[in-house]
C-alpha cells in the first residue's frame, strides 16, 4: 500500500473514497491512501500502519504508535471544575469517567462537605479506584485496574453468580430461614453494581484498543453491543431483586407474616427463576439458539402463571400490609422473569450471526466458577489530560 497524495478516485459515494487495487510486481498489490486521511493522521514515509480484521471482509486501518502497542494503552485524565456544579453531577461524572476508561479524575475548586461525601460514596463503588490526593481546592481520583486482567465473559459469569446469590437470599427470606435484615441483600447489590461498571469499562476500552479487546475476549466489535446490553440488564435484575428482598422485611429486624402455602409458592417460583437464569447464561455464552429457544418457551409459559398468582395469592394473606408486600414481590418476580426474554433474544442473534467470533473451548459452567483475581495496583504512569474539560 502506498501513500499517494493525489486525490484521483475511481468513484465516490456518500463520502466513501473508492480506490482500485493496482499490481506493482509479480505478486505485489498496492492501493493508494486518500490525501485528506494522510494529512489528518500524519502518515509519512516509514509510518507503520496496523490492519485489524473486523470480519465480514472489513479491515480497520490505524496508525501504530507507542501508545497503541500491546500493554501501552494511553492513560487519560478528566478535569472537573466543581465551582457552581449542579447537585449530584460530580459523582455521576466520576462514574462516567470510570466506565468510559478514564484513569484519573481531577476535581478542582472548593468542595462542600456534602459534595465530598457524595464523591467518597461514588469512589467506594468503583473497583480498583481510590482518592490519591485530597486538598482544600483539589481532589485526585486514580483507577489502578489492569484492563487486560479481567475478561468480559468472566465478569459476566461473576454477575450471574451474584444474582443467583441474591435469589437464594430472597428465597430463604420468603421461607423465614434467612437473616432477619436487609444487610446481605444490600451487600450483594453493591457488588453487582461494581462488577457491572468494571465490565462496561472493559468493553469501552476494548472498543478503542485492539490489544485490550483480545485480552478481554471481545475481539469483534459487533459483540460489544450484546455484552453491553446484557450487562445493563443484569444490573437491573440486581436492582429488582434488591427491591424484592426489601419487601420481605417490612420493618427493621422484622419479617412478614404470610401463610405457609403462600410462602412455599413464592419460594418455588424464585427457585424456578434461578433455574431459568442459569440456563439463560449458559445458552448466551455458548451461543446456543436451541437452548435459548427452550428458555424463551418456558418464560412465555411462566408469565401467565405469575400474573395469575399476582392476582390471587395476596387475597390469601390476612394482614393488609403483608398482602401488599406479597403483591409487590410477585410483581418484581414477574418483571425479572420477563427480562430474561431480552438475553435469550440476543443469544439467538449471536447464534445466527454470519460473522465469525471465538467460541469458548469448554462449555460455560455456572457451577465451577473460581473467585476473581484481586485488584492489584499498577504503577502510575504519566497522565495525559483529556481534551474534554468541564
Amino acid at each position: 500500500m502506498t501513500t499517494d497524495a493525489s486525490e484521483s478516485v475511481d468513484a465516490q459515494e456518500e463520502g466513501d473514497v473508492l480506490r482500485r487495487v493496482q499490481r506493482t510486481g509479480v505478486a505485489s498489490l498496492t492501493v493508494t491512501l486518500p490525501k485528506w486521511w494522510v494529512e489528518l493522521v500524519g502518515v509519512h514515509h516509514g509510518t507503520t500502519l496496523r490492519f485489524h480484521d473486523l470480519g465480514g471482509g472489513r479491515i480497520e486501518l490505524s496508525v501504530e504508535t507507542a501508545e497503541s502497542r500491546p500493554g501501552h494503552p494511553r492513560e487519560r485524565a478528566l478535569t472537573v471544575d466543581a465551582r457552581n456544579a449542579a447537585p449530584h453531577l460530580i459523582p455521576r461524572l466520576i462514574v462516567g469517567a470510570y466506565v468510559t476508561g478514564q484513569d484519573q479524575v481531577i476535581v478542582t475548586g472548593h468542595l462542600a462537605r456534602l459534595q465530598r461525601n457524595e464523591i467518597n460514596r461514588a469512589v467506594a463503588k468503583l473497583l480498583g479506584t481510590s482518592i490519591v490526593e485530597d486538598g482544600k481546592d483539589r481532589l485526585v481520583i486514580q483507577t489502578f485496574v489492569d484492563p487486560t486482567r479481567y475478561t468480559v465473559p468472566r465478569l459476566l459469569e461473576r454477575l450471574v453468580h451474584l444474582l443467583l446469590d441474591q435469589v437464594e437470599v430472597c428465597r430463604r427470606g420468603v421461607l423465614g430461614v434467612g437473616p432477619p435484615d436487609r444487610t446481605q441483600i444490600a451487600v450483594l447489590e453493591d457488588e453487582i453494581d461494581k462488577i457491572y461498571r468494571l465490565m462496561v469499562r472493559q468493553l469501552m476500552l476494548a472498543c478503542g484498543h485492539y490489544e485490550v479487546a483480545k485480552e478481554v475476549g471481545v475481539v469483534h466489535h459487533h459483540l460489544h453491543m450484546g455484552y453491553r446490553m446484557i450487562a445493563k440488564l443484569f444490573e437491573d435484575l440486581g436492582d429488582h431483586l434488591f427491591a424484592l428482598g426489601e419487601n420481605l422485611y417490612p420493618s427493621e429486624g422484622g419479617r412478614w407474616n404470610v401463610p405457609e402455602d403462600v410462602t412455599k409458592e413464592i419460594a418455588d417460583r424464585l427457585e424456578r427463576f434461578a433455574t431459568l437464569l442459569r440456563r439463560t447464561a449458559t445458552s448466551f455464552e455458548n451461543a446456543s439458539a436451541e437452548e435459548a429457544n427452550l428458555v424463551l418457551n418456558d418464560v412465555h409459559s411462566d408469565v401467565p402463571d405469575l400474573r395469575a398468582l399476582a392476582r390471587n395469592l395476596p387475597a390469601r394473606v390476612p394482614s393488609q400490609p403483608d398482602s401488599l408486600a406479597v403483591e409487590r414481590v410477585l410483581e418484581f418476580l414477574l418483571d425479572i422473569t420477563q427480562m430474561l426474554h431480552v438475553v435469550n433474544e440476543v443469544t439467538i442473534n449471536r447464534a445466527v450471526d454470519l460473522e465469525e467470533f471465538p467460541r469458548p473451548d469448554a462449555r460455560f459452567s455456572i457451577n465451577t466458577l473460581e473467585p476473581l483475581p484481586p485488584i492489584e495496583p499498577l504503577p502510575v504512569r504519566r497522565l495525559v489530560r483529556s481534551r474534554n474539560r468541564l
